[in-house]
């Protein structure tokens, strides 16, 4: 009995460091992408195109991916789906850094190409993490999972610019990410695949009923799941707020070091208190947050005139506790509320998609409108205000949700608020 328990803790441990390193790498081949071709737009004629043409093909790809196709991982497999992702991503890659490409058509579909595979690869990779995580745990794996992915894709931070998007970089990366593509289709498979339980996990909802849902399931039919709307507009608040702040460091208001510090211990210690002393009340959690980081931003508004050394602080304070919560909206709730439907990748990939599509209207409104940065910083923190409230209202929802369940009522039977 204690081998097999010690079997099952090596087996999640390296579980979780690989969707660890497959998220890092993942992440940072989405920045390389967009700095390599800012670096390289002398090389494309890119003169009479708007200069927006970047965020458009990163991110209208990305949104679009998660929010349509991430189910793929629910209707097929969540392993192949990732290690087939991993493998077109790091093609592409490669093949951007081979062949300078003079025209937009062409640098256009490899960017295309490189976004749309990045962007199914967190879904089925939260899916696959969850799997293998008892419920008692899951928000605070999440926690420590979030506080790894914040520390390691942010090292440009620390490398200069030019070694970050040199080819010598690129040539290390993208062999590596094929490599765990095949660690990926070999090793990452769901806990529920191979017949393995995991102590105090429910069991996931396989009936065949359920299986012939799943596999008619469209994006309409998830986002019509309850909780789900709630969930993917806080994340849209959530990423409006953080677009804001991103702003803020690109306008030279602070370093981004700060920050990724603060975030990465912010989210290992909100999983820690949400699932060891709040018994995993993670909507709850995540909607303090975001009132408490609309607080820290307008206490920056009304120093920063007066005391701007205190107002650094609360800007960094506001920072990080908007950004240490990504990890819990956009994976550990997503996935809580994806098992109950077996639909964890269609679910975490709209949430996320939403989410994106708020950072690409936020660039766009920064860019487009030409007016006080106040006005823009008030209309972010409005969202988050909004984004708490819808966060709280989801909250009670699903404790409502829980106690008539305790009753014997099913989640249908609940009216829709």
């Amino acid at each position: 009995m204690k081998y097999l328990e010690t079997s099952l803790n090596s087996r999640q441990t390296l579980i979780f460091f690989i969707a660890c390193i497959v998220t890092i790498l993942n992440l940072w081949t989405e920045k390389q992408t967009k700095q390599i071709t800012d670096s390289q737009k002398h090389l494309i004629n890119f003169r009479h195109v708007s200069a927006d043409i970047n965020d458009v093909l990163s991110f209208e790809p990305y949104a679009f991916a998660q929010i349509f196709l991430s189910s793929i991982g629910d209707v097929y497999s969540a392993r192949k789906a990732l290690s087939l992702m991993l493998l077109v991503s790091a093609t592409s890659m490669i093949v951007f850094q081979l062949c300078i490409v003079h025209s937009i058509t062409g640098i256009g579909f490899l960017i295309f190409l490189a976004r749309f595979a990045q962007a199914l690869s967190w879904p089925n990779c939260a899916k696959i993490l969850s799997s293998w995580l008892p419920d008692r745990s899951r928000n605070l794996i999440f926690g420590i999972f979030g506080s790894f992915i914040i520390f390691g894709s942010n090292m440009e931070i620390i490398l200069p610019r030019s070694v970050f998007i040199s080819r010598q970089l690129i040539f290390i990366i993208s062999p590596t990410i094929m490599l765990l593509s095949i660690i990926v289709f070999l090793f990452f498979e769901e806990r529920n695949k191979i017949s393995i339980d995991i102590p105090k996990k429910a069991l996931q909802h396989n009936t065949e009923g359920t299986d012939k849902i799943i596999r008619q399931i469209n994006p309409i039919s998830i986002i019509n799941l309850k909780l789900v709307k709630e969930i993917s507009f806080g994340m849209f608040c959530l990423k409006f707020f953080q677009g804001m702040i991103l702003g803020l460091i690109s306008k030279g208001f602070y370093s981004s070091l700060p920050l990724v510090v603060g975030s990465a211990i912010y989210s290992g210690l909100l999983g820690f208190i949400t699932d060891r002393k709040l018994k995993g009340t993670a909507l709850n959690v995540v909607s303090a947050s975001m009132l408490i980081s609309s607080f820290f931003l307008a206490s920056f508004f009304c120093t920063r005139c007066f005391i701007p050394s205190s107002s650094v602080i609360w800007l960094s304070l506001a920072g990080t506790t908007s950004f240490g919560c990504d990890y819990f909206l956009g994976g550990s709730i997503a996935a809580e509320f994806g098992e109950k439907h077996n639909a964890i990748s269609g679910i975490t990939g709209i949430v996320n998609g939403f989410g994106f599509i708020a950072t690409f209207l936020w660039k766009a409104l920064n860019r487009s409108v030409k007016t006080e940065l106040s006005y823009l910083v008030s209309l972010a923190m409005i969202f988050n205000l909004l984004g708490s409230v819808i966060v709280f209202k989801a909250d009670r929802i699903f404790n409502k949700d829980k106690s008539e369940r305790a009753k014997g009522t099913r989640i249908e039977d609940l009216p829709i608020v």
